[in-house]
């Protein structure tokens, strides 16, 4: 009975640390994607029928 526990035990701490690397490395994609794409894209808007309010050569950041 006590090796049950101990490798359910052990099984939830490995499927818990997966669970943080994921959520890390989730986090860090998500900084770098906004880091590199978030701020720094600029489109020059031609107009369009999908954005009606915008005009020809509208900047759009």
């Amino acid at each position: 009975m006590k090796i049950i526990i101990y490798s359910i035990e052990r099984v939830a701490r490995i499927a818990f640390e997966i669970f943080l690397l994921i959520v890390v490395l989730f986090l860090i994609y998500a900084n770098l994607s906004q880091y590199l794409f978030g701020s720094v894209v600029i489109a020059i808007v031609r107009g369009s029928s999908m954005f009606p309010l915008l005009k020809n050569g509208d900047i759009v950041l």
